[in-house]
């Protein structure tokens, strides 16, 4: 709408964490828009916390404390146990996600199986997610005071009048 109405793209856009998807920041990155968001594009989301608890996965067999071999493409478990490479799942925007497994006779062998794959039958299977460039630049920046300074201006000029429209105008 902004590029419809004047004719290009903004050189800077500042938004709240709704509108900082991996989608929003890829897209942004592509006009060769300066994004500032909401940080939370990098981390697990906490709904991958809660699938872990359910399957009676404990932390420290969770996916981050598996160790990654690039040159042998492999992660390692906790307890030693390596998992090969299986596919890459289609992409979504702004990540690319890696399927490694563990062989299901290794798991069932393993003293730490109530604790690192507790239901499973065929083995542990690990998703190991990379940001895309974009992403992982936009992550990087988002860490520098500068951008952090500009993220928190968007409080006082957005915040406030959504504030008020909600308790002067009741628009909700």
């Amino acid at each position: 709408e902004v590029k419809r109405r004047n004719g290009k793209y903004p050189q800077q856009v500042v938004a709240d964490g709704a509108y900082s998807t991996r989608e929003d920041i890829v897209k942004a990155a592509k006009k060769r828009v300066d994004f500032f968001g909401a940080q939370g594009a990098g981390g697990a989301p906490q709904g991958v916390k809660k699938a872990y608890a359910r399957r009676g996965v404990t932390p420290e067999f969770q996916a981050e404390r598996f160790v990654l071999n690039p040159q042998t493409h492999t992660l390692t478990c906790p307890r030693g146990q390596r998992l090969v490479y299986q596919q890459a799942k289609p992409d979504r925007v702004g990540v690319r996600r890696h399927v490694y497994g563990a062989r299901a006779a290794d798991c069932r062998a393993c003293a730490s199986r109530p604790q690192g794959c507790p239901t499973s039958q065929q083995g542990r299977t690990i998703v190991r997610t990379e940001n895309s460039p974009e992403v992982a630049a936009f992550l990087e920046k988002m860490q520098t005071p500068e951008a952090q300074k500009i993220y928190r201006e968007r409080a006082r000029v957005a915040e406030f009048t959504h504030a008020w429209l909600k308790a002067k105008i009741g628009l909700r």
